[in-house]
């Protein structure tokens, strides 16, 4: 009788006993919705990162989540809807978002979203000078500098107008190219305006100067 009732309570040799991963439940998921992997962001922007996560075999306020933004434990809002979501200034370089999920039964789930911050590239009118007059009939040349601390990616440029008609455009774009100078038909006389417009594909520079002919 004894032996029989230590049968009864030992499992086969070939059958496992069963863990949290191997209960038939369906555990909890994650799922990022904002930003995209990879992104490249304007550094100095609102950043929101939205992740939705679910829990397929209970309730969401039973669920144990971790969010860390580079290695440091965040504090996210946790909508009724599943939808995680934490406010953030995008900074310079690679970042790296992960958030974890787990369940009263064990389960887990987890991901990660990385992305980089983008800084703005810059762009001067050195030649000529804001306000400056310069002789009627005369030719004269305008000189154009930009920078970029992170070199600039797919959709670069460097544009220039003159009294809002763009007398030139380059692209792609690097700063590296050195200064743009342009030779400039002679002015007429009275007040003309100026404009170079850049971008690094993510971000946005402009200047614009006001010269007069005399």
């Amino acid at each position: 009788m004894i032996a029989l009732l230590l049968l009864a309570a030992c499992p086969p040799a070939n059958r496992a006993w069963r863990g949290p991963s191997d209960t038939g439940l369906a555990g909890p998921t994650v799922s990022w919705s904002w930003p995209e992997e990879d992104a490249v962001l304007a550094t100095g922007t609102d950043l929101t990162l939205q992740v939705v996560v679910a829990e397929p075999d209970g309730a969401l306020s039973d669920l144990e989540i971790s969010l860390t933004l580079d290695n440091q434990l965040a504090t996210p809002t946790v909508a009724a809807d599943g939808t995680v979501s934490l406010p953030l200034v995008v900074q310079a370089g690679e970042q790296v978002a992960s958030i974890s999920v787990t369940d009263p039964d064990g389960l887990t789930a987890q991901a990660d979203r990385h992305w980089t911050g983008n800084s703005s590239p810059t762009v001067a009118i050195t030649q000529p000078l804001d306000g400056s007059t310069n002789t009627t009939g005369k030719s004269w040349s305008l000189v154009v500098e930009t920078t970029d601390t992170d070199g600039g990616i797919d959709g670069s440029y460097l544009s220039v107008t003159f009294d809002g008609a763009e007398v030139s455009r380059t692209s792609p774009w690097e700063p590296s190219q050195g200064p743009l100078e342009l030779p400039m038909s002679p002015l007429s006389s009275g007040a003309h305006t100026i404009g170079a417009e850049t971008s690094d594909g993510v971000s946005m520079a402009a200047a614009w100067i006001t010269v007069y002919g005399n």
